[in-house]
């Protein structure tokens, strides 16, 4: 299936979700909050990893003993994440040195969006050029995939996760976008969590290029359509039985809504805070807002 994502706006396609309002999560509210909307109904969930499963190099804490939960209650459940970082098989390792185990046909990364977007249109992988800013995972999984990478006359320029972004990078894309080339960001997230609070996104990487070529990106990560869908058919999931479980509203929580999902899950271990519900756009507003993942556990039986 395609992960292929237009960069259109951004909007709700239907009043399908419930918003309800934010709570602590022992009040009284959230224990009528969990009566009105059963998490039990839902037998699929589409996690967010950084900032709801792990945070940097630390597991969020319970994060282990609901994903057991889910597995003892038949739930079905795949990890969907915007980061290029890894590649699925050092994304599985470090999940399993976090003392969770998972086979990579349980990951969908974006890296896998950027190659099945290109892939799908072209007959041979060996006759494309990529030119990426991008470090660690996604290089190793283009090139492996058989795309060279090269920054001389490409048929497309790809962002992806860089910290050693520099002046010079940035300009050799945006020259190459001016001269042609298609130009990709894996998704539009402002800013990342991590060890250190947070470092910059990839959205905000390609801005930069977008504002000194005057050409929109497209996307291919959350929040657009696609890559959920390719998420739901590995699951074998109808969009109305399953529920994301992000920490950014931007991406994660709207994808529930672009995607028609049943519900909506905003942790706040990673990008978001409480009050910044009140200003959120009505597709980017979570069905329920936990403090964290563990409170999943107290939601189910």
């Amino acid at each position: 299936m395609s992960l292929t994502a237009k960069p259109a706006a951004l909007r709700c396609p239907g009043e399908t979700l419930q918003v309800v309002p934010a709570v602590q999560s022992n009040s009284p509210e959230r224990a009528a909050m969990s009566r009105s909307f059963n998490l039990d109904a839902f037998g699929f969930f589409l996690f967010d990893l950084d900032g709801v499963v792990y945070s940097g190099n630390q597991l969020v804490p319970g994060a282990a003993d609901v994903l057991d939960k889910l597995d003892q209650l038949g739930k079905r459940y795949l990890f969907i994440t915007n980061h290029t970082k890894y590649t699925k098989l050092s994304l599985a390792a470090k999940l399993g040195g976090l003392g969770i185990d998972i086979a990579e046909n349980l990951l969908l990364t974006a890296n896998d969006a950027v190659m099945e977007f290109i892939a799908g249109r072209h007959a041979r992988p060996s006759e494309v050029k990529i030119h990426l800013i991008g470090s660690g995972g996604i290089g190793e999984e283009l090139s492996q995939y058989g795309f060279e990478l090269t920054s001389e006359r490409p048929n497309y320029v790809v962002i992806g996760w860089d910290p050693e972004i520099s002046y010079e990078k940035l300009y050799l894309a945006a020259r190459n976008v001016r001269e042609g080339a298609v130009f990709v960001v894996t998704s539009p997230d402002r800013y990342i969590p991590s060890e250190r609070g947070w470092e910059l996104g990839f959205g905000a990487l390609g801005a930069s290029i977008a504002y000194a070529t005057g050409r929109d990106p497209i996307y291919v990560g959350k929040p657009y359509p696609s890559m959920i869908s390719a998420a739901l058919a590995r699951l074998g999931a109808p969009p109305e039985l399953t529920v994301i479980v992000g920490d950014t509203p931007e991406t994660d929580i709207r994808a529930g809504h672009l995607s028609g999902l049943g519900g909506s899950l905003l942790v706040l271990t990673g990008n978001a805070q409480r009050s910044d519900l009140a200003t959120l756009p009505a597709d980017a507003q979570p069905t329920l807002v936990l403090d964290s993942i563990l409170d999943i556990g107290r939601l189910l039986p």
